[in-house]
């Protein structure tokens, strides 16, 4: 059964392991704004969502 506590921990792992595979080219981050961005207009993730995702990809640069 899966606890809400535990997906900080299960979001930690996805995340150090969601690094591109070995010969394959990173998006830019151009490129991850606008899949965004359309995610969000599609209603696939909320404005709290987009903004804190928004938010990692510019501290990337």
């Amino acid at each position: 059964m899966f606890h809400s506590e535990d997906f900080g921990t299960l979001a930690k792992d996805t995340k150090q392991t969601s690094k591109p595979a070995k010969g394959k080219k990173r998006k830019s981050p151009l490129e991850r704004m606008a899949e965004l961005k359309e995610m969000r207009d599609q209603n696939l993730i909320s404005d709290t969502e987009y903004e804190r995702k928004k938010a990692e990809i510019m501290d990337e640069l």
